[in-house]
């Protein structure tokens, strides 16, 4: 299994079968030092909320969350208070299957695919991916069903 992440009308150019769209994307830094994770330290610019507003939903339209789950209890009790405060479900985390390895991001991304195709969401309901780093970077990726 492979995943590909293009640009939408490349993929179509070349007859790919697409599976699910990026709707949003947004990314940003609420700077603290390494392994000093603040549990309830708030970001004023969260990337969720941004991703959020670029696809013009609520947070109500996400119905499953996968979040970084790094291992760290400080960082993992951040992540769900920033996630908590961002009006989102509970996150998941595959970290506890698969181990933390950089490619768990694109794993992320993979169980966002297979949970909009397998599992019967809404048509509407999006999945966010979201994720973490110690030093406070966080990204989110909103995904969303092939238009």
């Amino acid at each position: 299994t492979f995943l590909v992440l293009e640009d939408l009308e490349s993929a179509r150019a070349r007859g790919a079968v697409v599976h699910a769209e990026i709707r949003s994307a947004a990314w940003g830094n609420v700077p603290v030092a390494p392994h000093t994770a603040p549990r309830r330290r708030r970001d004023l610019h969260s990337p969720a909320l941004r991703a959020l507003v670029s696809a013009g939903v609520a947070p109500s339209a996400v119905g499953t969350c996968y979040g970084s789950g790094n291992g760290d209890p400080a960082l993992d009790d951040w992540e769900l208070g920033l996630l908590a405060a961002d009006r989102l479900p509970e996150p998941r985390s595959l970290a506890s299957r698969f181990g933390q390895h950089g490619g768990l991001g694109a794993l992320r991304v993979a169980a966002a695919l297979d949970r909009l195709n397998k599992v019967a969401l809404s048509p509407t309901t999006l999945v966010m991916v979201h994720g973490l780093a110690r030093g406070g970077c966080r990204t989110a990726l909103l995904i969303d069903r092939a238009a």
